[in-house]
């Protein structure tokens, strides 16, 4: 997908976004420490349709969107990683890197469970 990232005011959320790395003791996942990502923007109430065949229970109930022009030191984001936002956990469904004029990716848009 090729955009222009919008401005500044368009994204007014923070996130906080851990990556998998592993399992404890009781088999559970574990994390690593949480980055905080300013400048999201982030709709709840964005929504997906998948029927047929290839429709699944993993279907995302929200949107995700950031920019590496206002957060300079951007992770990769990962499937199965969890971002927590008004204190709530939703994990990584799927990622889509957002391009400009060149292969360079300038922001992901994220879709969250």
């Amino acid at each position: 997908m090729r955009l222009r990232p919008p401005p500044k005011q368009a994204l007014p959320h923070s996130i906080s976004y851990k990556v998998a790395n592993g399992e404890d003791d009781w088999g559970k996942p574990s994390y690593t420490e949480p980055v905080t990502i300013e400048h999201a923007r982030v709709d709840e109430g964005y929504d997906f349709k998948q029927t047929g065949v290839n429709a699944t229970d993993d279907m995302p109930n929200a949107l995700i969107v950031v920019f590496s022009r206002y957060n300079p030191d951007l992770p990769t984001f990962e499937n199965k990683g969890l971002i927590t936002f008004n204190g709530q956990e939703s994990t990584i469904v799927k990622v889509v890197p957002l391009y400009f004029m060149s292969d360079e990716i300038i922001g992901y848009e994220l879709e969250v469970k």
